[in-house]
């Protein structure tokens, strides 16, 4: 007998926190902004669902969590100013970031070992995220929505841009000066504008450390910034390059919109090319 009214109180139990269905939706593709993709680009939607023939007043609390170790969750004192009244079978759909009261808000939440302003300035780190999302009753706390997997997002994949490859000419070739063309692989799959930035610096000797002197030397030999297209014909217009002397070249991509964050700060590795005379002509 005991037996059987354990049982029927776990039923009921389980019952009564099903009053609310929460299910949680994500469409990709999601950038490191977290927080940002779910409030303001309209990607992020919870649907609430009252399971019950009584008005339900609620408030939702949630957590984004990662397979990294990072997790943020909702502060246990947040309390929002008013409560979401659902309808008996009242089905919602809430995208707004008045309706979903800022319940993931930096200001409201709890983090795991990591800085909210760093966050905040330069988006989540790699790694597979999962946002999750409870109902509790407004004025007691009681969960109304099942625990965790339930309520939970599909797997949001966070991953940083590479950043550009330098493919011409390679690190430590030797060039002609004239008519030289610099290459470099394209960002892939960008789904905003990119823009890229060609600084060359003169080595002061062929056995110099190009990777210390790109950023040592104040005013570069060369530099050409907001490139639409992923190669500089480096021609006659230019200033010459010097026969026997020994360059540093990289390449930095920049996404106008903020919107990819790249390896490196989108800083290709630096590479060292060195100028010949010019081959003889033929007559």
């Amino acid at each position: 007998m005991k037996k059987y009214l354990i049982i029927l109180l776990l039923i009921s139990g389980g019952l009564r926190a099903q009053q609310v269905t929460v299910n949680v939706s994500v469409a990709p593709p999601m950038t490191p902004y977290l927080l940002d993709n779910i409030f303001k680009t309209g990607k992020f939607s919870i649907q609430i669902k009252n399971n019950t023939r009584e008005t339900i007043q609620l408030k939702l609390t949630g957590s984004i969590a990662g397979d990294n170790g990072l997790w943020l969750k909702t502060k246990p004192n947040y309390h929002p100013p008013k409560p979401i009244i659902l309808n008996p079978n009242e089905i919602r759909i809430l995208k707004n970031w008045q309706e979903l009261q800022d319940f993931l808000d930096g200001n409201n939440v709890d983090y795991s070992e990591i800085d909210p302003q760093t966050i905040a300035r330069n988006g989540f780190p790699e790694g597979t995220y999962n946002i999750c999302v409870k109902a509790l009753d407004y004025l007691t706390n009681t969960p109304l929505s099942f625990e965790e997997p339930l309520g939970c997002s599909n797997a949001i994949h966070v991953r940083y841009t590479e950043p550009p490859v330098i493919l011409s000419p390679v690190c430590d070739e030797e060039v002609h000066g004239s008519n030289l063309i610099f290459r470099w692989s394209g960002v892939v799959g960008a789904a905003t504008k990119v823009t890229y930035s060609l600084k060359i610096v003169e080595l002061p000797f062929p056995e110099a450390d190009p990777n210390v002197f790109i950023d040592a030397v104040e005013v570069p030999f060369f530099e050409q910034k907001e490139l639409n297209i992923n190669n500089l014909v480096y021609n006659a217009s230019l200033p010459k390059l010097k026969p026997g002397k020994s360059y540093a070249i990289r390449i930095k991509a920049t996404d106008p919109q903020h919107k990819l964050i790249f390896l490196n700060e989108g800083k290709s590795a630096v590479c060292k090319f060195m100028v010949t005379d010019l081959p003889h002509e033929s007559h």
